[in-house]
């Protein structure tokens, strides 16, 4: 049984491991420095996505995404009706996608790609924040409105 776990360990856990979490690392670790921004900022989990924000949009949005979370978990302390929870639920999360959807345009855009490397980005994120971690396209700023 020992010699299972190990096995276990080693072609589950570890490349689970590499996909999920040190890759997406050295992705965001590479963009924040094409950005110009300190590249430690990706071990940080919630100062990044407020600095990925930055990077490609507005700060501003960062905080409407991070109170979607918190009023989804207000709400599901509160004793409502299963109906209405559903409701506001499935509303806060139809805002969340949308604003996630613009929020890969606009990160395509600041680095000089195109829509559809957006929507690659929105729906293949680790891949394509690879792609742009490790392509030759340089930062432009966040003078798109």
């Amino acid at each position: 049984m020992d010699g299972l776990l190990k096995i276990m360990f080693i072609f589950i856990f570890l490349p689970f491991l590499f996909v999920n979490v040190i890759l997406p690392v050295v992705a965001e670790w590479k963009i924040f420095g094409k950005a110009g921004e300190p590249e430690w900022i990706c071990l940080i989990p919630i100062y990044s996505s407020y600095m990925m924000y930055k990077i490609a949009w507005k700060p501003q949005y960062f905080l409407i995404y991070m109170g979607a979370y918190v009023f989804v978990i207000i709400l599901l302390f509160l004793n409502l009706p299963t109906a209405l929870l559903s409701f506001f639920v499935l509303a806060i999360s139809l805002a969340y996608t949308a604003l996630q959807f613009i929020f890969s345009l606009k990160l395509a855009a600041v680095f000089h790609h195109s829509y559809l490397f957006g929507v690659g980005l929105f729906f293949f994120t680790p891949i394509f924040k690879l792609i742009l971690a490790f392509d030759s396209s340089e930062y432009q700023g966040t003078s798109i409105p």
